[in-house]
């Protein structure tokens, strides 16, 4: 009985929820256009020559070590692995960045998948833990987490992004690839390769976008842009 009762209170431990819940961090929304209507650009083969969306994006950290907290008998192990940490919560004290992968161990239960990463202090940037949802946060600052902070894709946000890139010439034809992206995945099914011929027309059409081509080589192209990809609805 007396097992039974250890083994209850462990689980217990572990299990996600009592946690005081923190305010969701608000994703920063960037709306991309460019270049702008009516100017004269240069692009190079393979660079994008149309780029419009709506983007929301999060502070994150791109970790490159695990970083750990514990050792499983005494502590429960903690092990946060590389990856980008997306901020997700914050507090007045701290900012709280999720793993995409983390885990729990203890001696007598093993090995479990988690729900954590790392806070860092919002008034000091090298007071670093390891945290998991559940849990109390604990253990000693994590100054060996070795990162870079970028910006990445809030997830379950309706991100878009439409791209036309300039693949070249061949005689008299000038030809793009265009991309759509959906959140930071493309659109496969919508990729499509695209060919005007120069003899018809200097202004092409793709999808609502109006572009003007000044010059055209197989290395670079000089163009204009008359009208942008309609506004996603």
């Amino acid at each position: 009985m007396q097992k039974r009762i250890c083994w209850l209170i462990l689980v217990a431990a572990l299990a996600p929820g009592c946690a005081t819940s923190r305010p969701a961090i608000v994703p920063k929304v960037t709306l991309k256009d460019y270049p702008p209507i009516g100017e004269e650009h240069t692009a190079e083969l393979g660079d994008t020559i149309l780029d419009k969306g709506r983007i929301y994006e999060t502070p994150a950290l791109d970790l490159k070590n695990e970083v750990h907290n514990g050792d499983g008998f005494l502590l429960k192990k903690l092990t946060v692995f590389p990856g980008i940490l997306p901020a997700q919560e914050e507090d007045k004290a701290y900012t709280y960045y999720f793993a995409a992968r983390f885990t729990i161990y203890d001696a007598m239960l093993g090995t479990m998948p988690g729900r954590g990463g790392l806070m860092i202090s919002k008034t000091n940037a090298s007071r670093i833990l390891v945290f998991a949802s559940g849990l109390a946060a604990g253990g000693k600052p994590k100054p060996d987490a070795v990162f870079n902070r970028v910006m990445a894709f809030a997830q379950g946000q309706p991100s878009f992004r439409q791209e036309l890139i300039y693949d070249g010439k061949n005689g008299n034809q000038v030809k793009f690839l265009y991309r759509e992206f959906s959140g930071d995945m493309i659109r496969s099914a919508f990729n499509q390769q695209a060919e005007y011929d120069l003899n018809e027309s200097r202004e092409i059409g793709f999808k609502g976008a109006r572009i003007e081509i000044i010059e055209a080589s197989n290395r670079q192209i000089k163009y204009k842009v008359l009208k942008s990809f309609p506004d996603a609805q």
